[in-house]
């Protein structure tokens, strides 16, 4: 079974811009959003004088 059917490849590159793509970019953006809160964060202690390193 060297051979995959076309209709296969078709399928399972479908199935890959569908699942895997939309999970990357939600991982991805939750990241981002935590990081940005984080920084928000930091940022108002820091102007009542609490520092955090990070």
């Amino acid at each position: 079974m060297s051979y995959i059917p076309r209709n296969l490849q078709v399928m399972w590159l479908l199935f890959t811009l569908f699942c895997c793509i939309p999970a990357i970019l939600a991982y991805c953006g939750k990241t981002i959003c935590e990081r940005n809160q984080k920084r928000r964060i930091a940022k108002k202690l820091a102007q009542r004088g609490i520092r955090i390193d990070g």
